[in-house]
Parts: C-alpha cells; structure tokens; sequence
C-alpha cells in the first residue's frame, strides 16, 4: 500500500453534501456500465438512463447527520452513510472513495469507523448490502476485511418481455385477480408460502441476528402485500388449483421506465415445482405487455434467491442477472 498524506475522517455536514455527490457519480460509473454489460443498451437506457443526476444528491432536508467523510489535505475524497434499523441493529448505507483515492485502504477505514460508530450507540449487530458482480468485489473485500461474515443471497432477473419463455400453464391451475381472498386468508397463504424463507435466512446468519433484523419480516411482507391488494388489487394475482391459492405474486409497473416488476412471487411448499410460479409468471408477462411494457424484472430477495429460484427464472427466459448480497456480523 503506497503512502498518502494524513487523512482525517469526521463527521458529515450538509456543506458536504454535493461533494458526497460528485464522489459517487465518480465512484459508481463502473458499476452502471457493468450494469450496462450485463442488461444491454436498451434495458440500460430504458431503466437507468441519468441516473448520475440524482445518485447520493441529497437535499438539507434529506440529510439526518448519519455519514462521516475522509480528508486528505482539505479535501473529501469518501464518504459513508448508515441508518438505524432499531435498537439493536444498524446497516451501513452508501459509501465510496473518490477513484483517484482508492486502493489506499480508506473505504475499510470508513466502514470501520461507522461500525465504531454503532458499537458506541450500543448496537449488537450490523448489516451491509452490495453486489456480486465483478464491479463489486473491492466493496465485498473491504466488508469482509471489517467483519462481515455472514452473506445472504438476493438477485434481479431481467429480461426484455420479447425475450422470455411461452410456456402454457398446467390445465388444472388458473390464474386470477384475488377477489375472494379475505385478510386471514392472504395472512396464512403469506405465513405459509414464506416462513421456509426466513427459516432459510435463520439457518443461515443465526438466530440472533435473525432476531434483530428479520423479527417482524412475515408481518412486513404481509403487510405490503395487503397494501397493494388494497390501493391497487388488480396488481396482485393468485394461482388456484380447484378452488384453493397455492401461489401468489405482486406486480408493479413503470411507465416511464417500461418496466414491469414481479416484487413477491411465492408458492405454498406442497405445490412447487407444479407449474404454479411458471404460471403466474406467463400471467404477468401478458399483462405487461397488454400495458406496452419492454423490460421485466423479477425481484429474489433475501431468503428467496436459491437454486431453485435460479433454475425456474432461466426457464422462463430471465437469464441477465443482476445479483446482489447482503452481509451480517455481531458487534
């Protein structure tokens, strides 16, 4: 490692606030055009075009004082931003150091200070998200190199709508608007399709942290699907076989952007693997195209992104992925 005058890191203020922009637009150019790589022009274009606008440009009103910044002779030259989840858990945010600064162990440095900075607020854990691709792994080692040891894996699979998969659904499902599901119904089909999940999340970073971060995680999922059902119920589907739901997904669709998301796609464990996912999926992708949509995404988060998930989102023709990770450690 060369040596670098004295830096000093301390706390953000809002005057640092466009310099804390320019650093990430300089910092994440590589991984929007890795972005670009693996996604193609269109989809790039369609989705993230300009994107450096508004990347970390945060207004006054926006800053609430979670951030530190490096100096090097006056001059920020990184930054790092965190939240608090709750009283026993925090996750760092975004952070970066300026290219021309990079590979001088600064990032580490910005991580572990804002780790100091939890252990000091009495926090017992912490958590980091990032990405799996190449364009990511100077961020992954710096994690790693702090202390987070424990990964959980998440994933988007892409694709344009003329690229997927026609696969006719099994004649014994069909797929429609939810109209007879009641709030206990949605409730237990929601506990049931993803408590093997969070099992699997449990398994993997323990039932400690587990505890901190993912406590109420069934009760939020429910009640962001009964949100949607409710303000916009023609955006959530069920799959039924002979009368009874054994799968569920909710859509989202950007105009602006062409895109159509599947945010939650789940199925009752005795019915995967029967042609329910694939099912509801085909669903979707019609109606984004009835809606003159071009890009799909469909969103594995933590807990759902697993050889299976893979292999049916590869059948369906989802095959650009962009894979992410989300890191834990005790404090």
């Amino acid at each position: 490692m060369s040596s670098i005058p004295i830096r000093r890191i301390r706390r953000a203020t809002t005057d640092d606030l466009a310099r804390i922009h320019q650093v990430a637009v300089a910092a994440w150019t590589p991984i929007y055009e890795r972005f670009r790589h693996d996604v193609g022009d269109e989809m790039f274009n369609d989705v993230w075009a300009g994107w450096e606008a508004n990347w970390f440009k945060l207004s006054p009103e926006q800053w609430h004082g979670r951030g530190i910044v490096t100096e090097v002779n006056g001059q920020v030259v990184g930054f790092a931003t965190w939240w608090i989840i709750n009283d026993k858990g925090a996750e760092v945010g975004g952070n970066a150091v300026d290219p021309a600064w990079q590979g001088h162990g600064i990032g580490t440095q910005q991580v572990r200070a804002v780790l100091d900075i939890f252990r000091d607020e009495r926090h017992r854990a912490a958590r980091v998200h990032t990405g799996r691709d190449p364009a990511h792994g100077p961020a992954r080692r710096q994690y790693q190199s702090a202390g987070f040891d424990l990964p959980v894996l998440n994933s988007i699979y892409a694709s344009r709508l003329t690229d997927v998969a026609q696969i006719p659904p099994p004649q014994r499902l069909t797929v429609r608007d939810p109209e007879a599901l009641s709030a206990d119904a949605l409730a237990h089909l929601v506990r049931v399709i993803w408590e093997p999940s969070f099992a699997a999340v449990r398994l993997a970073i323990g039932h400690g942290l587990f505890g901190i971060f993912f406590s109420d995680a069934l009760e939020k999922k429910r009640a962001a699907i009964a949100k949607v059902l409710a303000e916009s119920p023609n955006l959530v589907r069920v799959a039924y076989e002979a009368g009874r739901p054994v799968g569920l997904c909710v859509l989202e669709e950007d105009l602006k952007k062409r895109l159509g998301v599947i945010a939650h796609l789940g199925v009752v464990p005795w019915h995967r693997n029967q042609g329910a996912a694939t099912a509801l999926c085909m669903d979707a992708f019609q109606r984004f195209r009835a809606a003159g949509l071009r890009h799909v995404h469909l969103k594995a988060a933590v807990g759902e992104d697993n050889d299976s998930t893979h292999s049916l989102c590869w059948k369906l023709g989802l095959d650009r992925e962009i894979p992410s990770v989300d890191y834990f450690m005790r404090l």
